[in-house]
């Protein structure tokens, strides 16, 4: 006690000492700008390389290239046979790289030998040459010709690049899905794990306030989805225009990468709002929270992105359901997808404050008790 005063509450004194821990967590935490440690990268790419000649036929003219810059766990260099591209090579970093290469593995050995799929399998990596190397996996894949979706002007993704990349994921969700009613216990399915996930995350928020805000969300989502029929099939689970591929002559899907984050019975019509708001954060120098947090409050779609998700819809059909629900499931798989690619994204205290606490705060805001639905501003996806 302090002047003869009441002192806090055992369970405040338990909670701003979990905000001590989290603000320690934060400050002494890696960064995503911290560097991979390359020290004993070169070493291992040779090594890589000379496993995938002996025990995959790889061609001996082929030679290391170019070093790609990435933000997760696993390291991308570009493989030449003289001036051509012709594969790339990726090494994981981490326990986090290690599990991403082995699940792209396994789905892509998965997705091509579904019979299913047919024709379609074209848009897929071809997987080269795979292994462990002491104390790393590497993976190298055939590289796929073309022009990544990023270096498109917007002129070539507005002419059709953006409908090429949503009907050709539609082709493969039509093929691996169906309508079915989200059930409660499918929608926690979905919700519950990256939820907790979330709510574990080291925030300025108290754990008292950053709980109930994760039920506000966990709500929300429930309401929106909850006996409503939903096209449930597998998704890429990171379908961004990084991700895609285009024909040099038009502005056509040639490929699809990084298929580590892919999963099967999700709501198909992640895909493409993910590629549509990860898109805008492209355009405008923004964080998927900042876009997020606007979807949650009165922003809605634009035309030309609901025509887009309309044409999804006619490939995938299933019920109206609000664009902010929507928006809050792509961002749940979003967020929950970079915490599994590495550790670093939750020790970064920007990126956890700006994709995490704004979509939290934001969904508290537009909270409206008894109201059961959204505001026609915010709208839903289109019928």
């Amino acid at each position: 006690m302090v002047g003869g005063g009441r002192g806090l509450a055992p369970s405040r004194v338990r909670e701003l000492a979990g905000t001590l821990r989290d603000l320690a967590r934060l400050l002494g935490g890696n960064r995503l700008t911290d560097g991979q440690d390359l020290r004993a990268l070169p070493a291992e790419e040779e090594a890589s390389l000379q496993h995938a000649r002996s025990r995959f036929a790889v061609p001996e003219a082929w030679r290391l290239g170019r070093r790609l810059t990435t933000v997760g766990d696993v390291a991308v260099v570009e493989v030449r046979d003289g001036a051509d591209l012709v594969a790339v090579l990726k090494l994981s970093r981490s326990p986090a790289g290690d599990a991403s290469l082995a699940l792209q593995q396994e789905v892509l050995s998965l997705l091509a030998a579904d019979d299913r799929l047919g024709e379609w399998r074209r848009f897929l990596p071809e997987v080269l040459a795979h292994g462990v190397l002491d104390p790393r996996r590497y993976m190298l894949e055939r590289a796929v010709r073309g022009r990544v979706g990023t270096s498109l002007p917007d002129s070539a993704l507005a002419g059709g690049g953006l409908r090429s990349a949503v009907l050709s994921i539609a082709a493969l969700h039509r093929a691996t899905g169906g309508r079915e009613v989200a059930t409660r216990s499918l929608v926690e399915g979905w919700i519950d794990p990256p939820l907790a996930r979330i709510a574990d995350l080291p925030m300025l928020l108290g754990r008292t306030r950053r709980l109930a805000l994760v039920d506000d969300v966990r709500r929300r989502i429930r309401s929106g989805l909850e006996g409503r029929a939903v096209w449930i099939s597998r998704t890429h689970g990171d379908l961004s225009l990084g991700n895609v591929i285009y024909r040099a002559a038009a502005p056509e899907v040639a490929g699809i990468l990084d298929w580590a984050q892919s999963r099967d019975g999700e709501p198909a019509w992640i895909d493409p709002l993910t590629l549509l708001l990860v898109g805008r954060t492209q355009r405008h120098g923004r964080e998927l929270g900042d876009v997020v947090r606007d979807l949650r409050r009165s922003a809605s779609l634009t035309a030309p992105e609901s025509d887009l998700l309309m044409a999804h819809r006619a490939a995938c059909p299933g019920d109206r359901v609000d664009t902010d629900v929507m928006a809050l499931m792509a961002w749940l798989r979003h967020v929950d997808g970079n915490l599994e690619k590495s550790p670093r994204y939750a020790a970064h205290p920007v990126w956890v404050h700006r994709n995490v606490e704004r979509v939290l705060t934001a969904a508290a805001a537009s909270h409206h008790p008894g109201r059961s639905g959204v505001s026609s501003a915010r709208g839903a996806a289109p019928e």
